[in-house]
Order: structure tokens, then C-alpha cells, then sequence
């Protein structure tokens, strides 16, 4: 279901909470809070952030937010809860969505309603996990702290940030999280080695030529093939290679002539260069 149906029915049963339910004076308001466990993950790979919900008496449904910044993270997966996944022993609702929202700060919105009878509940006083959502972190973003903030602004309409136990609508206290981002361990190389055959010749240039414009095999290490340092592979890296070769150009930039790390921060890869030990 979308973000509006999503919402639709959650806003269907707290317009019964809000004509039916009353408080005794003597009665102990019941509380919930939304929790946000974030990660650290090095940039270029990947995060895993879980959501949790806890609340003082049972709970029947819940509905949330989950903001980004979409320059840092990206969602590339996400799942139900251990609570709200059979598979794993948990409930099986009636009714969850998990989708994401892009909108500038993008996100995730997540809305549930246990069984329609109000018979089946999550257990008051537990912590449930509800949702694993996975983040890709940009690799060219920089370290620092990504923050996941619970939000109720994401939505078409917006979802809401609620807990329903009965007919009562609970208003949860809030612990956002957030993903830190650490500098990815560097992988040896030898720049202008573009195929990876141990040296620097005019097989080089071909070689990313080809993958540029005849459909040949992409390098395995990018950022090998970057000759000229400015952050891309393309064809100013070929040109490069040649004027060194035979044009005595000035030689590419470390690491070079011998292996070593990439000290230039940019969004290409090397996951892998079998001629570096």
C-alpha cells in the first residue's frame, strides 16, 4: 500500500480515540517512546539502522517517520522488525507498510495496525523492534554523523507519530538515531596501472579507452585509471598516460611509481588491485 492509504487508516482509528476515548482523573496516563539504533559504517559500504517502540500497556498499532540527509544516505533495503516478522517469531499484522519517501530530506514511513479485531497485541513494557532499514553511505560524503530523525513531515499527507492501544491514542516520547560515517580502510595502489598487470605501458590507455568507448571490461580498480588525480576516469586520464609515456608529461600523482594509498578524498572505488600486496 502507498503512504496514503498507510495513513488513511491510521487516521480512521484515531478519529475513533478522539470521540470515544476519556480519562478517569484517577487514571495513569499511559506512555511510549519511538526509538532509532543507528550504526557506524565506513563510506561506500553499507548500514543497518533498527527501529524500536516500547510502551506501557499493549499495543494494538503505530505509525512514523524516519528522515535522511539525502546527500549522505541513501535506503537501499529495508524489512519488518523481529516483533512484527512470523518468520522470526513475531506477530503477523494485519496491516504494515514500510516504504520510502524522497522529498529533499528523504526518508521512510512506516505505518501498522496489529489485527483489525484489537485482539492481538505487542506486550506493554518490552522493547519491539519494529523495522531494519538499510542505508548506502555515499562515498564521496566525508566523515561525520548522518542524523535519522523521527519526523512527521514525510508523506503525502504526512504520517503521524503516534501509539494506539484500544481506542487510545498515545503521543510517544522520541530517541532519534543517526549513521557515523568513518573513513573506508584504503586499498593499496598503483596509479596509471589501469589493468592491473603490475606496470605502467601504453596497454593502460588502451585498455580504459576501450571500457570508455568500445564496451570493453570496466577496470577493478578505478581509481587506478584516475592518472591525472582530478576524481574521475575518463578520457583526460588516457591522454595523460600517453603524454607521460611518450610526450614526457609529467608522471601521475602518488601513489606512484610504487603502491600505496589514495591520499586525494573522491567517489571513486578500488575495492581490489591484485598487483599491490
Amino acid at each position: 500500500m502507498s503512504g496514503r492509504h498507510t495513513t488513511g487508516v491510521i487516521r480512521i482509528v484515531v478519529g475513533l480515540i478522539l470521540f470515544h476515548c476519556t480519562y478517569p482523573a484517577q487514571a495513569q496516563i499511559p506512555t511510549a517512546q519511538f526509538t532509532v539504533i543507528g550504526a557506524v559504517a565506513d563510506l561506500g559500504s553499507e548500514a543497518i539502522a533498527s527501529v524500536t517502540v516500547t510502551c506501557s500497556v499493549p499495543i494494538d498499532g503505530f505509525s512514523l517517520g524516519i528522515s535522511h540527509p539525502a546527500s549522505e544516505l541513501s535506503v537501499v533495503e529495508f524489512a519488518p522488525g523481529s516483533a512484527v516478522d512470523p518468520v522470526r517469531g513475531g506477530v503477523d499484522p494485519d496491516y504494515l507498510a514500510i516504504e520510502p519517501v524522497a522529498s529533499g530530506f528523504s526518508g521512510v514511513i512506516i505505518g501498522c495496525l496489529i489485527d483489525f479485531t484489537l485482539v492481538v497485541q505487542l506486550s506493554p513494557a518490552m522493547v519491539h523492534s519494529v523495522a531494519e532499514i538499510t542505508y548506502l553511505l555515499s562515498a564521496s560524503s566525508g566523515t561525520g554523523s548522518s542524523p535519522l530523525i523521527l519526523t512527521d513531515t514525510l508523506g503525502a499527507p504526512p504520517i503521524t507519530l503516534e501509539v494506539i492501544s484500544g481506542l487510545t491514542l498515545i503521543m510517544p516520547a522520541l530517541v532519534h538515531g543517526s549513521i557515523q560515517r568513518l573513513a573506508a580502510p584504503g586499498v593499496d595502489l598503483f596509479r596509471g596501472d589501469c589493468n592491473d598487470d603490475g606496470s605502467m605501458s601504453i596497454a593502460d590507455p588502451i585498455f580504459l579507452l576501450g571500457y570508455l568507448f568500445a564496451g570493453g571490461d570496466g577496470p577493478i580498480c578505478p581509481d587506478s585509471c584516475d592518472g591525472n588525480d582530478d576524481g574521475m576516469a575518463d578520457i583526460s586520464d588516457a591522454i595523460a598516460s600517453l603524454g607521460t609515456l611518450f610526450a614526457g608529461g609529467p608522471p601521475p600523482a602518488p601513489p606512484f611509481p610504487f603502491c600505496g594509498n589514495d591520499s586525494t578524498p573522491d567517489a571513486l572505488p578500488c575495492p581490489f588491485f591484485s598487483s599491490c600486496p
